[in-house]
């Protein structure tokens, strides 16, 4: 039984779903070379930060931002604070350019199939709190899309279009690529994001208030993103209708979580993930090609050569054997076999008669003028009649010209009365 609940279910079909889009996303797209991640998680992007510290010298601003990063829970906006104001050359965006400015041309073409099929969910516009390019790279239509960041003051007009012409993609932390000066990346940028965003705030309950979000690519074991789902929660609350997340069977959902967001699980990420994706693409777009069923062991299966051509030939026997019932009439009853001695089964209605009944059996012709004859014979009779009930003093012409006529009509000879 599928587990996508039946409000999602009808939100898709009306394409009023928005996806929102993690860091689990983007790193799953893998570098050509090695198959290892593209692009960073936040973890990570923070330790690559603190060796950059180390190379450069900042020992005691990469002793802080080490303990930072090793509290419980970590507090990576802190830590991402002081990699901000101490990384020199390259200062912090220059590093962060240096990470995310990748090619797609690095990028593993099948490991893109996952962030390609979040565009066939049935919104034009996604959501992301990614730095890195990854959904335009796979937008369907790469000319109409467009990119907002938080500071961009034509986002009213980019959301109104997205649900007509364009593709967008909000950045809600910022692009690196496109604006990295104003990216929110620590700590003050973090407040100054979620706590000043009157203008934001009001332009999101107006788009969004018929809308469902829908989290993937987000771990509801991330210290950070529960934390970032509290604040995103106050700003979009009572304006989108619903939120649902994406979790892999087994994870812990904790009361608050349950409070701010619907979880809906999946078995695994290579299979589970996918499939799952894939059904709720349908019900967005029940006429389109699957996106990424290949990843579904039974649409693999159906795509081996063999079996794809045993079902063709399964398909072309199914179609012979029901020809001959397609072209009998269709009250006709099944024709029975009779054994005959000399020949074998056959038809019951093609057997052959035996020999007495063959010898008997009037010709056609026969019957038609045995018919004729058995006709005339009442119209000679029908004539007699009306002679003898001839009344007295009938004239003797009327009376020999319906001999006439009668004998005319039955080929016989009735002579007139004396």
């Amino acid at each position: 039984m599928s587990a996508i609940p039946r409000h999602l279910r009808e939100q898709l079909r009306r394409h009023k779903v928005i996806p929102f889009i993690g860091a689990g996303v983007s790193c799953g797209v893998q570098d050509i070379q090695g198959g290892v991640p593209l692009f960073p998680d936040w973890k990570t992007l923070l330790e690559k930060i603190h060796e950059e510290l180390l190379d450069q010298r900042q020992i005691s601003a990469a002793a802080s931002f080490k303990q930072l990063l090793e509290k419980q829970p970590p507090d990576f906006l802190g830590a991402a604070e002081i990699g901000w104001k101490n990384l020199e050359v390259p200062d912090c965006p220059g590093f962060l350019m240096d990470i995310f400015d990748v090619s797609v041309d690095r990028a593993k073409p099948e490991s893109l199939e996952l962030a390609r099929s979040l565009w066939n969910l049935g919104s034009r516009i996604l959501f992301t709190t990614n730095f890195d390019p990854v959904m335009e790279w796979v937008c369907p239509k790469l000319s109409d899309h467009r990119v907002v960041c938080t500071q961009n003051h034509g986002l009213a007009q980019i959301l109104r279009d997205s649900s007509q012409t364009l593709y967008a993609t909000w950045h809600l932390h910022g692009s690196v690529l496109h604006d990295v000066e104003n990216i929110v990346f620590n700590q003050t940028q973090y407040e100054d994001f979620y706590y000043k965003t009157e203008r934001i705030e009001t332009t999101l309950r107006t788009f969004l208030s018929t809308k469902t979000i829908l989290f993937i690519g987000f771990s509801l074991t991330d210290y950070y993103f529960c934390k970032n789902l509290e604040d995103i929660n106050r700003i979009f609350g009572g304006a989108a209708n619903s939120f649902y997340v994406l979790v892999k069977t087994g994870t812990r959902v904790t009361p608050l979580i349950r409070k701010m967001v619907v979880p809906i699980e999946f078995d695994d990420f290579e299979v589970g993930l996918p499939r799952l994706l894939n059904e709720m693409c349908e019900l967005a777009n029940p006429h389109a090609v699957e996106a990424f069923a290949e990843n579904d062991p039974l649409f693999t299966l159906a795509r081996q050569p063999s079996v794809s051509s045993a079902l063709l030939i399964l398909m072309i026997v199914i179609a012979l054997i029901s020809i001959p019932f397609s072209l009998a009439p269709p009250n006709q009853s099944p024709q029975k076999l009779v054994q005959n001695p000399s020949t074998g089964p056959q038809n019951a209605d093609s057997a052959p008669l035996p020999a007495e009944a063959t010898s008997s059996a009037p010709t056609l012709p026969e019957e038609l003028a045995a018919t004729k004859g058995a006709i005339a014979q009442k119209q000679i009779q029908r004539g007699a009649k009306k002679i003898e009930r001839k009344p007295r003093g009938v004239n003797p012409t009327t009376e020999e010209a319906l001999i006439n006529r009668a004998n005319k009509q039955s080929g016989a000879t009735i002579k007139p009365s004396q």
